[in-house]
């Protein structure tokens, strides 16, 4: 009998631990666990952020890849709109880019997130169209027409050598082909048959078409060479109004979600590799009508979607082939507080924090040590709306007091005793702060009567006076370094970054929000969370900055208003303290980022 040496020509490592990092296909003998092992790619979805703006039918089929996607337009249901907004993924999370130039549904897509088509659909006045739009990356401009309205057509190649099939007419399916060719579209080969709602995946020279509406559920795939369609293999679940298809070449995409008789959406996910399709695993959430995306089968990305034909999602989902097992982004349960209050200033790391004042007007301080808190020396004088900055044996507890009666102080913390700094030039609260004990920044927040936008500097034992002030003369939250830092204005969603010596304009936030904080060590690693929007309602919303755009981060399990305040945690560990809900709270949430390990699988030779 054959060894694995005679077969393979190689020899079996004998390792004592699994190798770090792997590769696809490596084989070894684990002599700890006496286990033959390889590392063997495995299909799986996780869950992503969540959108923005929950909505479906927005250019269907999206565009772009997994860790570069885009959603243009699409229908939201709360209430029911079509609208033009426009959002990017970067593989963590959604930020929003310019509105289409016309709000649109049931459009095309193609390309990638840089270089991006939208063509046909449906504007608010339930008008199909024939425009196409050329997105960059940054601004759309108006491409060629379509040479016929169209609405659910589907889309595929890049913005240059575009490919648009089937679609609906306003009275049938249609079985047109057009090619652009970055200027203009022609009229080119029919389709077999007349798709519609269906998925599309390829180039303008290897194209796919799949199920869709062909006077009813359909099975079919069509196969394009650039001059003629032919059939494939056929889909294993018939359906419609899918997620999309994912994928850049025909011999390997995905088919993802949509409807089977009667409408009843599904979680079905399919590959293709040139000849047949293959049930892969589902999607954790069953919808229809939204986005996917991807570069081929092992790699995919489902956003958005409609539920029960009334309500639009926001969910993400990412879908992978790989050995590394991915674990979402998410924030989770910690510790409370021995005392619930809001307005708590905060400094330190998720596994090592201070949380000091607060209201009701008080000077406990209390010490995380990543599962509970522990009281500890009170801050010398009590008082609502510090804020922090620092580590556990090294931090600032900032300005605050009895409102309107804000101050000056700075109080010092070793981890054990509380000694007085220098004081500010400027009484303040809910204020922004970045850096260290030794080298820290103040900007921004309210004053003795009015809100300031005067920044500090300090060196360890006193406060200096920048000329250039922060920008918006508002209460604010941020993060970073002395040197580097990120202001958010309050109740806005203008975002400001510091370099040391004066303030310029940052990325947008997604929403605008009062009473939220912001933390991180530094200016491309900052997490924002909590606070309301002006309604006033409470909001979950999480967001990260890269050093240029915000983007989405998985939601707080509970919305709160004036949650601890000051510079702690980063995007991939984040702290929540604290905060006002219908009184004063003493919940604690750690955030947690996405991660992803590598797995080995035992060969089993039984």
């Amino acid at each position: 009998m054959s060894d694995y040496t005679e077969l393979k020509g190689l020899k079996v490592k004998y390792l004592a631990a699994d190798p770090d990092p792997g590769t696809a296909g490596d084989v070894w003998y684990n002599t700890t666990t006496e286990l033959l092992k390889a590392f063997v790619g495995r299909a799986a979805w996780s869950a992503g952020s969540l959108m923005n703006t929950a909505r479906g039918l927005g250019g269907s089929g999206g565009a772009g890849t997994q860790t570069a996607a885009l959603v243009m337009g699409g229908l939201t249901t709360s209430p029911s709109a079509t609208v033009a907004l426009t959002e990017e993924y970067n593989g963590s999370g959604w930020s929003t880019g310019e509105a289409v130039p016309v709000a649109t549904k049931e459009a095309g897509a193609a390309g990638t997130q840089t270089a991006a088509l939208l063509l046909g659909g449906e504007t608010p006045a339930a008008t199909q169209v024939v425009t196409t739009f050329e997105y960059d990356g940054t601004d759309y401009a108006s491409g060629g027409d379509l040479p016929a309205v169209r609405r659910q057509i589907s889309g595929a190649g890049i913005q240059t050598a575009g490919l648009a099939a089937g679609g609906y007419t306003g009275t049938a399916g249609a079985t047109e082909t057009f090619e652009y060719n970055g200027t203009a579209w022609t009229d080119v080969a029919s389709l077999s048959n007349a798709h519609y709602r269906a998925a599309a995946a390829g180039t303008q020279t290897s194209g796919l078409m799949f199920s869709g509406d062909v006077s009813g559920w359909s099975q079919a795939t069509e196969e394009y060479d650039g001059s003629s369609w032919t059939a494939g293999g056929n889909v294993n679940v018939a359906r419609y109004f899918p997620m999309g298809g994912g994928g850049t070449s025909q011999t390997s995409a995905l088919f993802i979600g949509g409807y089977t008789p009667p409408a009843t959406e599904v979680a079905s996910t399919e590959s293709y590799d040139g000849t047949s399709w293959t049930e892969g695993p589902d999607l954790g959430t069953a919808r229809s009508r939204g986005q996917a995306h991807g570069g081929d089968a092992t790699s995919g990305l489902a956003s958005g979607g409609i539920i029960g034909d009334a309500t639009a999602q926001s969910l993400t989902e990412e879908y992978n082939v790989s050995f590394k097992v991915t674990t979402a982004g998410a924030w989770a349960s910690g510790g409370n507080l021995t005392t619930g209050r809001w307005g708590v200033g905060n400094f330190g790391t998720q596994t090592a924090a201070v949380a000091h004042g607060g209201a009701p007007a008080t000077a406990l301080v209390e010490e995380y040590d990543g599962s509970s808190w522990t009281e500890v020396n009170n801050v010398p004088a009590a008082g609502r709306d510090p804020a922090g900055l620092g580590t556990l044996t090294a931090g600032l507890a900032l300005g605050g007091g009895d409102d309107p009666k804000y101050t000056t102080a700075t109080k010092e913390y070793d981890g054990t005793n509380w000694t007085e700094g220098g004081a500010m030039n400027t009484a303040r609260g809910m204020c922004g702060t970045g850096g260290t004990q030794t080298a820290g920044l103040v900007f921004a927040g309210e004053g003795l009567t009015a809100a300031i936008a005067k920044t500090e500097e300090y060196n360890g034992s006193s406060w200096t006076a920048n000329p250039n002030d922060f920008p918006s003369s508002v209460a604010t939250h941020g993060g970073g370094t002395q040197t580097a830092a990120v202001g958010v204005a309050e109740a806005a969603v203008t975002t400001f970054e510091y370099d040391g010596s004066s303030w310029t304009a940052g990325g947008n936030t997604g929403v605008a929000l009062s009473g939220a904080n912001a933390g991180g060590s530094s200016q491309t690693d900052i997490l924002r969370y909590g606070g309301s929007t002006p309604a006033p309602a409470l909001n979950t919303a999480t967001e990260g900055y890269d050093g240029t755009s915000w983007s989405t981060r998985p939601s707080m399990a509970t919305g709160r208003v004036y949650i601890g305040k000051g510079n702690i945690g980063t995007t991939s560990s984040g702290l929540g303290v604290g905060g006002y809900i219908s009184g004063a709270s003493n919940a604690t949430e750690e955030f947690t980022g996405e991660t992803s390990a590598e797995t080995a699988s035992s060969i089993d030779f039984d």
